[in-house]
C-alpha cells in the first residue's frame, strides 16, 4: 500500500508541469472569448440613413391664427374706431401660414460611387401679417407663391462631405403696407412678380471615437437674390427695393451615441448644438421666407444658438422614427418623424423669432408633412 502511494505521487509530480503549461495556454484563449463577448454586446453606431432616389413631400405649417388680422380688418372697414381696435388688439402678434410641395430625384454618377447628383422642383407659399407701431397702427403683410427648380452635387473628399447647388424660380406676390387711415375703405394691395436665384454650399465631417460614439460637425450657407416688380410702399424703404440679397448660414455639432432601448433597434442618442438664424435641428423654412418677412439673418447672440436632444431608431427593417426636442433660438420646440416603408409622417412645433432681436416678435409654428420615397 505504501509503495502504491509513492508511485502515484511520482506520476502526479511528473505530469504537473504539462498540466500547468496547458492551463497557461488555454487561459488566454478563454479570456479572449470573454472579452470578445463583452465587445460584441456593446451597441454599434449604425450607418446613416440612405438618401432616397426619388421623393415627394407636401408640408403645411401655421401659427395659432393665420391671416386672421386681414379678415378682421375687412370686417371693420368703414369705421376708424373699429379698425384701430382690431389693429391695437393684434399689435405685435405675427400671423403666418407656410405651404410647400417638393419633388426630388438623385442618383450616383457611377455604380458604387459616393458622389450624387440631385434635381429638385418645389412650389412654396408664405402668407404673413403683422401689426406694428402702437401709436399709429400699421398693417404689414405679404402673400407670396413661387415655383423653383434646382440641382446639386455632393461628394466625399478625404472623409469630408461636400455639397454645392443652385436654384432659380419665379412667382407672384401681394403685399400690404398701410396705416389705419389707409384701411378705412379698402386694403391697399400691391402686386408684382418675384424672381429668385440662389446658391448653396455645405460640408460635414464625422469623427469616430469608438464603435459606439462619434461626433459630427457640419456647416452650410444659402445665398438668395430676390428681384421683384412689386411697386414700392408709399413710405419707401427696403420693402420696396427692386432686388435684395439674403444670407442664411448654419453651423452644427452633434454627439452621436449608440444605445440599447427596449422595442427599438439600432438606436442612436443625439446631443445637438446649433448656431445660425432660426437654429432648428431640421430644415423647415422655404428660402423665400426671409424675403416675405424682410428679415436679414444678423440676429442678437441669444437668438442664434440652439441646443437639444434627439433620437434615431429602427422599429423594424423597413420602418424607423426620429425625434428632436430642445431650446432653439430662445424658444422650446420639438418634432416626431415616423417612416413606414416608403411613407413618412412628421409632426412638429417650433418657436421662431421674426426680428433681429431676442424674444421680441416670437411666433409658434405648428407643422405637419407627408412624404413618399423610393
Amino acid at each position: 500500500m505504501k509503495h502504491g502511494s509513492t508511485f502515484t505521487l511520482l506520476v502526479l509530480l511528473t505530469l504537473a508541469p504539462d498540466f500547468a503549461r496547458g492551463a497557461d495556454r488555454a487561459t488566454p484563449r478563454f479570456r479572449g472569448r470573454i472579452e470578445t463577448q463583452r465587445v460584441e454586446k456593446e451597441p454599434t453606431l449604425p450607418a446613416d440613413p440612405t438618401v432616397p432616389d426619388f421623393e415627394v413631400r407636401v408640408a403645411y405649417a401655421q401659427s395659432a391664427a393665420a391671416w386672421g388680422t386681414v379678415h378682421d380688418v375687412k370686417t371693420a372697414q368703414g369705421s376708424l374706431p373699429a379698425l384701430n381696435e382690431v389693429l391695437k388688439r393684434e399689435y405685435g402678434v405675427p400671423e403666418e401660414a407656410v405651404t410647400s410641395f417638393a419633388m426630388s430625384y438623385s442618383t450616383t454618377l457611377s455604380k458604387g460611387a459616393s458622389d450624387r447628383v440631385r434635381f429638385a422642383a418645389t412650389a412654396d407659399g408664405v402668407g404673413y401679417a403683422l401689426v406694428q407701431n402702437p401709436v399709429v397702427p400699421e398693417l404689414h403683410g405679404d402673400a407670396v407663391a413661387i415655383g423653383t427648380f434646382g440641382g446639386g452635387y455632393s461628394f466625399d473628399a478625404g472623409g469630408v462631405d461636400f455639397g454645392v447647388g443652385a436654384v432659380a424660380g419665379v412667382g407672384r406676390e401681394k403685399r400690404i403696407d398701410a396705416t389705419s387711415t389707409d384701411l378705412i375703405e379698402s386694403i391697399p394691395l400691391r402686386n408684382g412678380a418675384v424672381y429668385l436665384y440662389g446658391a448653396d454650399f455645405e460640408l460635414a465631417r464625422r469623427f469616430r471615437f469608438d464603435r459606439s460614439t462619434a461626433f459630427r460637425l457640419s456647416g452650410s450657407a444659402k445665398e438668395t437674390l430676390v428681384e421683384t416688380t412689386t411697386p414700392s410702399a408709399s413710405a419707401g424703404g427696403a420693402l420696396g427695393a427692386s432686388s435684395q440679397l439674403f444670407h442664411r448660414w448654419r453651423a452644427a455639432g452633434t454627439l452621436e451615441r449608440a444605445v440599447e432601448l427596449a422595442f427599438l433597434q439600432r438606436s442612436v442618442l443625439l446631443v445637438e448644438g446649433i448656431a445660425g438664424p432660426q437654429p432648428l435641428p431640421v430644415s423647415v423654412l422655404p428660402r423665400i421666407w426671409d424675403y416675405a418677412h424682410n428679415l436679414y439673418p444678423t440676429p442678437e447672440l441669444g437668438a442664434m444658438f440652439g441646443a437639444g436632444l434627439g433620437l434615431r431608431a429602427a422599429l423594424s427593417r423597413a420602418s424607423r422614427l426620429e425625434t428632436h426636442v430642445g431650446y432653439y433660438g430662445g424658444y422650446p420646440g420639438g418634432m416626431l418623424a415616423l417612416k413606414l416603408s416608403a411613407v413618412d409622417l412628421t409632426l412638429a412645433s417650433w418657436g421662431l423669432e421674426n426680428s433681429a432681436a431676442y424674444h421680441v416678435l416670437g411666433e409658434r409654428l405648428w407643422q405637419a408633412s407627408l412624404g413618399f420615397s423610393l
